[in-house]
């Protein structure tokens, strides 16, 4: 067993192991297990570390991972694209430098679809069937997490791209409220949607990580002894069955428990959500890379330069109907946390495919991933994946919503979930050597 990060906090703090000993663990753990995942694009060299900050920080001497499309000082950074080869920032990203005052301990940076633009992550495979997707963009961190190579990863999330590898790698990955954590030093993929947050083994470690990474957390909001929660029939119904019957038996269990109320809703016009969501992205990455794809087409992937040439043909009323429609919506759709306490569904209508399956397949195939996670981009609020059972021996996830700058409460939720549960505890086969101390 992999353990939470506090486990592994206690032991340092009474001596029993050290932020080195962690250290050089996890770099034999990704010496013998990267070459079959390949969650990692670069290792951080690594002397025994004077960490003296916050050494009570529960943090403090903790090995994680950074996505490689977030800078990181004097670490090659490389935004997994051929225009940033061997790319070395100058200064960290915000999010960086507010972790490093807590005292966790960078390994390295994980590999992503370039630019962060797709959700497969081409390079990576998942830890629980090598010849199947991670998910993405932050594919690699999941992969990283998933495998115990990393106790927790740093993703970014602009339409799913934490929660979509979260959901294929079996782990927890919170997209936060939009705009509550620095994005500045992370390269854009679209500027209004941008998130940045962690993906770790278990949801009770994520509120230290958004705090230490500058998550300010407003007073609870009083809530009904059990949670009412929202079933979002839309996306349950338009799920695999082998997903479905995951979902609703994790539900099932959590209502027995007597843990959670629950009512199956429909939202009107998620459909449309999801296109004004997917237009606002597209459309803004287009313009990001204009001047690259106009200079030098031929550094992108075929994908990304079909994704771009798409979004820029497209009329500049397409996009601004689509922030009308997000203006329209978006207070109807959070009026919604007045009636519930949380919005649930499976974060994804499928397992993981086969890299085999989605072979030359147009760059909106994966819409139908996309509109179970983006609607909740576009209206900024905070939503987080967890592992809810397995299909086919691979993992299913469970999407909780919460209302916005409610993360900690969808955080405690889900911990509250994970207490009678064992689906995030499980280790892929490949990674049954995976140990972390020596007692």
């Amino acid at each position: 067993m992999i353990p939470p990060i506090h486990t592994l906090h206690d032991l340092i703090i009474s001596g029993e192991i050290s932020p080195y000993h962690l250290f050089k663990k996890s770099a034999e753990n990704i010496s013998h297990l990267n070459p079959d995942i390949n969650s990692f694009a670069t290792l951080r060299p690594f002397n025994e570390p004077t960490i003296h900050k916050h050494s009570s920080s529960p943090l403090y001497g903790i090995p994680y991972s950074v996505k490689d499309i977030i800078d990181t000082k004097n670490l090659r950074t490389e935004y997994g694209s051929e225009f940033f080869k061997g790319h070395v920032p100058q200064e960290d990203a915000d999010v960086i430098r507010a972790l490093d005052e807590y005292g966790p301990v960078l390994q390295g940076k994980t590999n992503t679809h370039e630019f962060a633009m797709g959700i497969v992550t081409p390079v990576c495979n998942n830890p629980w069937n090598v010849s199947k997707i991670t998910g993405g963009s932050s594919g690699g961190s999941a992969a990283a997490v998933s495998s115990g190579l990393s106790l927790f990863s740093l993703g970014t999330d602009t339409a799913g791209s934490i929660r979509i590898p979260s959901s294929m790698c079996g782990v927890s990955g919170l997209k936060p409220t939009t705009g509550s954590l620095s994005v500045k030093g992370i390269f854009p993929e679209a500027w209004s949607l941008d998130t940045v947050g962690p993906i770790t083994r278990y949801a009770s470690d994520i509120p230290a990580i958004v705090t230490a990474m500058g998550f300010k957390s407003p007073r609870a909001k009083s809530q009904r002894r059990k949670p009412l929660l929202g079933i979002i029939g839309n996306l349950t119904e338009s799920s695999d069955t082998n997903v479905k019957f995951a979902f609703y038996s994790f539900m099932d269990h959590m209502v027995s428990e007597d843990l959670v109320d629950i009512k199956e809703i429909h939202i009107d016009n998620m459909e449309s959500m999801a296109s004004a969501a997917d237009m606002i992205d597209g459309c803004e990455n287009a313009t990001i890379h204009r001047s690259r794809y106009e200079n030098n087409p031929e550094l992108f992937s075929v994908e990304s330069r079909n994704q771009i040439k798409y979004y820029s043909s497209l009329k500049p009323m397409d996009y601004i109907e689509a922030k009308r429609l997000r203006m329209r919506q978006g207070m109807e759709f959070n009026s919604l946390f007045n009636q519930y306490d949380f919005l649930v569904s499976p974060t994804l209508p499928t397992i993981a495919p086969d890299k085999k399956e989605i072979e030359n397949v147009p760059f909106d195939y994966f819409m139908k991933y996309i509109k179970f996670t983006n609607p909740f981009n576009l209206f900024g609020v905070p939503a987080l994946s967890i592992p809810c059972g397995f299909s086919r021996d691979m993992p299913v996830g469970l999407q909780i919503v919460g209302g916005k700058l409610r993360d900690i409460e969808v955080c405690n939720l889900a911990s509250r979930f994970q207490e009678i549960t064992d689906f995030h505890t499980r280790i892929p086969p490949i990674a049954k050597n995976i140990t972390y101390f020596d007692i």
